[in-house]
């Protein structure tokens, strides 16, 4: 049986995981991207936090699954690597306001057969003495672990090449050909390139070009701010997520802090974000000398409108596959691993919770 031919639009990070599945799998894969270096949108904005953690149990059991199944998955490809795309000894700590909230957060995880422990005060002040005021209780993640996306990026098309991928990068996919309820081609200044199947993977990239399909998809952006800064925190290591901070460390005295977006995100409201970070990593470390905000930057991540993942073939356009998802960087792996089975027509590895991608076909 021939391989089909498969077009990735979008060369981040799931854009790139999925062309790497489907490459090792024995399919032909032309990546696409706009930007000439993969990775360089909302991939190149991300925190790269790998972990479940945060996706409570009892708030929704289904993407617990999902996230503990690629947090599974990344370890694996670790190995496929030779332990290149990350450091496995990170860890990360985690904790609220109320002691009782974070308590119960660990043991809903522990009953779902999670492995994070709870540690006291005493335990916390050891484990992370440049804490100034230890929290009462905190969730000690041992095996979490962090992704730098331009070395993860680096390491895929180096794969990708020597499994004879056609990556085309610095070129914008200006339409998507639909002929009989088919995705034909793919269309670059001018030209269409055919192919047997498409999959979009191009986050927010991804609205402008389901256009012409009406807006049934249900895929909007949420921004982030993250906020690059230099201090020096003798001893940090790891990823903290508290009550005023979710901050790790690139590099010696090199910090990435993740915020939410201010409501009206003006030039004055981000410098009044800085600053109010500055003041909290100064309240938050001991000998949290000298900071300084090295660049603050806006994630474009894309979600939903029902919060679900829109991973899968769509309806009504049986070769038209999308893989756009929140938090892409953690899920990337399963998400690469459900479209290469439904390409090569195995049964699904995962039940993803995936929203209906119900657009229309319209001819051209």
């Amino acid at each position: 049986m021939t391989s089909p031919h498969v077009t990735i639009i979008g060369a981040g990070i799931v854009g790139m995981t999925v062309a790497y599945f489907l490459a090792r799998a024995g399919v032909s894969v032309r990546l696409m991207d706009r930007e000439e270096t993969p990775g360089r949108g909302v991939t190149d904005r991300s925190f790269g936090w790998i972990n479940y953690i945060t996706r409570d149990p009892a708030d929704d059991p289904a993407a617990h699954r999902y996230c503990r199944a690629a947090f599974d998955r990344y370890h694996a490809l670790n190995t496929d690597f030779d332990g290149r795309l990350f450091s496995p000894a990170t860890s990360s700590l985690l904790w609220t306001d109320d002691a009782r909230q974070t308590l119960d957060l660990v043991h809903r995880h522990q009953q779902h057969g999670a492995a994070p422990r709870a540690l006291n005060r005493a335990e916390f002040a050891k484990l992370a003495p440049f804490v100034i005021n230890p929290p009462d209780y905190a969730a000690y993640c041992a095996h979490d672990f962090a992704l730098h996306p331009r070395n993860v990026m680096a390491h895929y098309c180096q794969a990708l090449k020597r499994l004879g991928a056609e990556m085309m990068f610095g070129r914008n996919v200006e339409q998507i050909v639909v002929q009989h309820n088919r995705a034909s081609a793919v269309v670059i200044d001018g030209a269409a390139l055919a192919t047997d199947r498409v999959i979009v993977a191009s986050a927010t990239g991804s609205i402008p070009l389901l256009a012409p399909f009406g807006d049934q998809h249900g895929i909007i952006a949420s921004p982030a701010v993250l906020i690059t800064l230099e201090a020096e925190i003798p001893g940090f290591h790891g990823i903290l997520c508290g009550p005023e901070l979710e901050i790790r460390q690139l590099e010696k005295n090199r910090f990435i802090i993740a915020e939410d977006m201010p409501k009206n995100p003006t030039k004055t409201a981000l410098q009044d974000l800085a600053d109010q970070t500055l003041a909290s990593v100064c309240r938050v470390f001991r000998g949290g000398k000298n900071p300084r905000i090295l660049s603050v930057q806006i994630g474009d991540r894309p979600d939903s409108i029902d919060g679900k993942a829109r991973i899968g073939r769509v309806k009504h356009i049986e070769n038209l596959f999308l893989a756009i998802a929140h938090p892409g960087f953690i899920l990337a792996p399963v998400m690469a691993q459900y479209l290469t089975d439904q390409v090569l027509g195995r049964e699904d590895s995962y039940e993803i919770p995936t929203g209906i991608i119900d657009i229309q076909a319209y001819a051209v």
